[in-house]
Protein backbone atom coordinates (compact mmCIF):
# COMPACT_ATOMS: atom_id res chain seq x y z
CA UNK A 1 0.00 0.00 0.00
CA UNK A 2 3.06 2.37 0.78
CA UNK A 3 4.53 1.64 -2.72
CA UNK A 4 1.21 2.73 -4.00
CA UNK A 5 0.77 5.68 -2.55
CA UNK A 6 5.01 6.52 -2.84
CA UNK A 7 3.98 5.92 -7.25
CA UNK A 8 1.15 7.77 -6.84
CA UNK A 9 2.61 11.14 -5.37
CA UNK A 10 5.57 10.57 -7.49
CA UNK A 11 3.37 10.52 -10.66
CA UNK A 12 1.80 13.83 -9.81
CA UNK A 13 4.81 15.24 -8.72
CA UNK A 14 6.36 14.26 -12.24
CA UNK A 15 3.16 15.89 -13.39
CA UNK A 16 3.47 19.23 -12.64
CA UNK A 17 6.86 19.35 -13.24
CA UNK A 18 6.17 18.95 -16.96
CA UNK A 19 3.24 21.67 -16.67
CA UNK A 20 4.67 24.56 -18.52
CA UNK A 21 4.06 27.38 -16.05
CA UNK A 22 5.15 29.77 -18.43
CA UNK A 23 1.65 29.66 -20.20
CA UNK A 24 0.62 31.62 -17.01
CA UNK A 25 3.36 33.65 -16.55
CA UNK A 26 3.30 36.30 -18.74
CA UNK A 27 3.63 40.41 -17.60
CA UNK A 28 0.39 41.27 -17.63
CA UNK A 29 -2.12 40.34 -15.72
CA UNK A 30 -5.89 40.54 -15.46
CA UNK A 31 -7.83 40.30 -11.72
CA UNK A 32 -11.18 39.73 -12.09
CA UNK A 33 -13.43 40.41 -9.03
CA UNK A 34 -16.34 37.49 -8.23
CA UNK A 35 -18.65 37.64 -4.98
CA UNK A 36 -16.33 37.21 -1.52
CA UNK A 37 -13.05 36.91 -4.20
CA UNK A 38 -11.21 37.54 -7.09
CA UNK A 39 -9.11 35.24 -9.93
CA UNK A 40 -5.75 36.29 -11.29
CA UNK A 41 -4.96 35.35 -14.75
CA UNK A 42 -1.52 35.95 -15.79
CA UNK A 43 -1.39 35.30 -19.78
CA UNK A 44 -1.50 38.14 -21.19
CA UNK A 45 1.82 39.60 -23.70
CA UNK A 46 0.62 42.86 -23.60
CA UNK A 47 -1.42 45.71 -21.50
CA UNK A 48 -3.71 46.26 -24.65
CA UNK A 49 -4.06 42.39 -24.83
CA UNK A 50 -5.27 42.43 -21.85
CA UNK A 51 -7.37 45.49 -21.97
CA UNK A 52 -9.21 43.71 -24.88
CA UNK A 53 -9.86 40.68 -22.87
CA UNK A 54 -11.47 42.23 -19.94
CA UNK A 55 -14.25 40.78 -18.58
CA UNK A 56 -16.45 43.32 -17.06
CA UNK A 57 -16.07 46.93 -15.44
CA UNK A 58 -14.52 45.14 -12.25
CA UNK A 59 -11.64 43.62 -14.05
CA UNK A 60 -8.15 45.57 -13.84
CA UNK A 61 -5.16 44.96 -15.69
CA UNK A 62 -1.48 45.57 -14.23
CA UNK A 63 2.27 44.25 -14.53
CA UNK A 64 2.70 40.60 -13.35
CA UNK A 65 4.80 41.38 -10.44
CA UNK A 66 6.62 37.90 -10.74
CA UNK A 67 7.12 38.59 -14.07
CA UNK A 68 11.25 39.27 -14.77
CA UNK A 69 11.23 38.05 -18.90
CA UNK A 70 12.59 35.66 -20.70
CA UNK A 71 15.68 33.73 -20.22
CA UNK A 72 16.94 36.00 -23.29
CA UNK A 73 16.49 39.11 -21.31
CA UNK A 74 17.92 37.86 -18.40
CA UNK A 75 21.34 37.68 -19.32
CA UNK A 76 23.96 39.89 -18.07
CA UNK A 77 24.97 42.42 -20.54
CA UNK A 78 28.96 43.11 -20.41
Amino acid sequence: MKVLVFLGVLVAVSISLHTPASAFNRPYCMEVSEGGGSTIDCSYESFAQCLASKVDISSTCSRNPRWYGSPERRKVRR
